[in-house]
C-alpha cells in the first residue's frame, strides 16, 4: 500500500504534497495578519447576503485591525436568535441558504447543549483542516504511516433531524466523512459509530478491531482510557502493545492530556506520542507542531480557518487585541470568526501567550470562570491539573476522576479534592491531603500565599471514594459529543447539585 507520508491524490486527481501543504501552515504562523486578511475577504465574501452582515455592518470594514476593533464580541446568547429563525425555516440568517448540517455542543459546561447552523463551506473547512492535519502530522512524525490502521472514538454523526436536516456531534460526523484520502484502514465502521447503546457500542468496537494492527488512535483521553481498559478485560491480556504491539500515537482534543498520559502509557506498556488539535465544534482553532515545540500544553493557531482574536478577562468592556497585539506571558479569552457567520463569538476559552515569535503559541488554561476562589486566590485550572498531574505520580497510583471545590464549615476555608481511587483506599485521607497540598503551594504561587502567609485558608482535606462511581456515570454519558466530567466546582453547593443528579451514591461515601 502506498506511504502516506509521501505526495499522494485526491479523488480529484489533484497532488496533494504533504510537505509543500506544511510549508504554507508554517507560513500562515509567520506572517499572520497577512493570513487573517485573506481570511477576512472570504469570510465577507461568503455572508454578504446574510442578515449577520447586514446587523453587524461588515460592509465597512476592510482590514482585519480594523474588525478586531470596532464589532464587538458576543456569546451564544446573541446568537440563539439567529439559530432560532435558521431552525423554523428562515434562510440567508447567519449564512446565505439554508444549514446542510446542526452540529451540537455536548453541554459539558453549561446546562444545555448549544446548536450550530452548518453551511456548506464550513464542512468543506473542515474537510481542508483534516488535509492541514495530515499534513503536520506527516511532517512531524514520519515514522508512522497514514495509511496505518486508525482507531476513532466518537459520538454519533446523527441523532435527530430538523426540517430533514441532520442534527449530530462534530467528533462522529468526522469520524464517519474522513478525508477522502484518509477512508481506508479506518475504525470503527459507520454502523458502529451510530450505534444508541454504548456498551453495544462498545463491544462493536473492541470486536472489529481486537486482530487489527491498530497504530493510531484519536478521541477524548478518557474516552481511550475506557476503552482501553474493557479491552485489557476482554482478551486477559496484560497490557495493550500484547494486542496492538504498533500502536504508537494518541490523537486527542477536548481536554488536557497531562492527567491521563500516565495511565495511557502504563495501559499500553510503552511510551506514546501525544498529538493534540484545538478543534470546537464552532471551528478549527489551533493544532500542536511538534517540530516547532514538543511542549504538549501548546499549540498554534490555524489563521487560515479562525479569524482571532483576544479580549482581556480582567478588563471585558476594552477592544480586542489583535493577534499581533498580546504580550508574551498574558492571559486572554480567544474569539473566532467563520464561515458559519460567528462573528467575534466568545468561546469562553481562556489561553496563555506561550510564544511570540517566530510563531504565536498559546496554551488552553481554562474557561473563563472556572477556577477555584475562596479568599482571592484564584487557583486556575491548568495549576489544578499540574497539581493532580504530580500528585499521581508521587503516590505511584492512577486516578479514575477526581472533584475539587472551597468550602467554608465551621469557620475553616479550605479545599476538599474527591478522588477516584480503588489504589488508595487504604492510605490515610489525611497523609493524601498532605501531600496534595504542598503540591498546590508549588503550582499556584496566590494558593502559598494565601495559605501560608496570610492563612486565610487551610490544609486541604481529600476524600477517596470507589473508581466505579466515576466509571459509571461516565459510561452513561460518552456518546455525547466531547463529553468531559466536571472537575473543579466554585463552591459546595455547586458541588452538590451536580453530584446529586448526576452521581446520587457518591453522598453515601462522604
Amino acid at each position: 500500500m502506498e506511504n502516506l507520508n509521501l505526495d499522494t491524490i485526491s479523488k480529484t486527481n489533484k497532488i496533494i504534497n504533504f510537505s509543500e501543504n506544511y510549508k504554507e501552515i508554517l507560513e500562515s504562523l509567520k506572517n499572520p495578519i497577512k493570513a487573517q486578511n485573506k481570511l477576512l475577504e472570504g469570510i465577507k465574501h461568503y455572508l454578504k447576503d446574510s442578515k449577520i452582515y447586514r446587523d453587524l455592518n461588515l460592509d465597512k470594514i476592510v482590514y482585519y485591525h480594523d474588525f478586531v476593533k470596532k464589532i464587538p464580541t458576543n456569546d451564544y446568547s446573541f446568537y440563539e436568535e439567529y439559530v432560532n429563525k435558521i431552525i423554523s425555516g428562515e434562510e440567508n440568517c447567519l449564512f446565505k441558504g439554508k444549514p446542510e448540517y446542526y452540529l451540537m455542543t455536548s453541554g459539558t459546561t453549561s446546562s444545555s447543549h448549544k446548536i450550530f447552523p452548518y453551511s456548506e463551506k464550513m464542512l468543506e473547512e473542515y474537510k481542508d483542516f483534516q488535509l492541514e492535519f495530515m499534513s503536520i502530522f506527516s511532517e512531524n512524525l514520519p515514522s508512522i504511516n497514514l495509511n496505518s490502521a486508525t482507531l476513532t472514538l466518537s459520538a454519533k454523526s446523527e441523532v435527530s433531524f430538523i426540517n430533514g436536516v441532520p442534527v449530530g456531534y462534530l467528533s462522529g460526523l468526522l469520524a464517519q466523512e474522513p478525508h477522502n484520502i484518509q477512508k481506508s484502514n479506518r475504525y470503527p465502521s459507520k454502523k458502529t459509530i451510530n450505534l444508541d447503546n454504548y456498551e453495544e457500542k462498545l463491544q462493536h468496537i473492541i470486536t472489529e478491531t481486537i486482530d487489527k494492527d491498530i497504530q493510531i488512535i484519536s478521541g477524548l483521553p478518557s474516552q481511550v482510557l475506557f476503552l482501553l481498559n474493557e479491552l485489557i478485560k476482554k482478551s486477559g491480556n496484560k497490557n495493550i502493545k500484547d494486542i496492538w504491539p504498533n500502536l504508537s500515537c494518541i490523537i486527542y482534543g477536548g481536554t488536557a492530556v497531562e492527567n491521563h498520559m500516565q495511565a495511557l502509557n502504563q495501559i499500553v506498556g510503552k511510551e506514546l506520542l501525544f498529538l493534540g488539535v484545538y478543534c470546537a465544534t464552532e471551528c478549527p482553532i489551533a493544532v500542536q507542531i511538534p517540530s516547532i515545540n514538543s511542549n504538549v500544553k501548546d499549540y498554534y493557531p490555524l489563521f487560515k480557518h479562525a479569524l482571532i482574536s483576544f479580549s482581556d478577562p480582567a478588563h471585558p468592556n476594552k477592544a480586542p487585541l489583535a493577534v499581533d497585539e498580546v504580550q508574551l506571558g498574558g492571559e486572554y479569552i480567544i474569539n473566532i470568526s467563520n464561515y458559519n457567520g460567528l462573528i467575534q463569538y466568545n468561546m469562553k476559552d481562556i489561553v496563555k501567550i506561550t510564544q511570540i515569535e517566530p510563531y504565536l503559541g498559546i496554551q488552553i488554561i481554562g474557561r473563563e470562570g472556572v477556577y477555584l476562589n475562596i479568599s482571592a486566590e484564584r487557583v486556575s485550572y491548568i495549576s489544578i491539573i499540574e497539581t493532580i498531574t504530580q500528585f499521581k505520580n508521587e503516590v505511584k497510583s492512577d486516578l479514575d476522576h477526581f472533584f475539587v471545590y472551597p468550602t467554608v464549615e465551621e469557620n475553616s476555608a479550605f479545599y476538599r479534592w474527591v478522588l477516584f481511587s480503588d489504589d488508595l483506599k487504604n492510605i490515610e485521607e489525611n497523609k493524601l491531603a498532605n501531600i496534595i497540598d504542598e503540591i498546590l503551594m508549588n503550582h499556584s504561587v496566590r494558593y502559598k500565599e494565601y495559605r501560608i502567609d496570610h492563612k486565610f485558608i487551610n490544609k486541604s482535606e481529600v476524600k477517596i471514594v470507589p473508581k466505579y462511581l466515576s466509571a459509571n456515570f461516565f459510561q452513561k454519558n460518552i456518546d455525547k459529543g466531547q463529553f468531559k466530567m466536571r472537575t473543579i466546582f466554585k463552591s459546595r453547593e455547586d458541588f452538590t447539585q451536580y453530584t446529586k443528579t448526576n452521581i446520587p451514591d457518591l453522598e453515601n461515601y462522604l
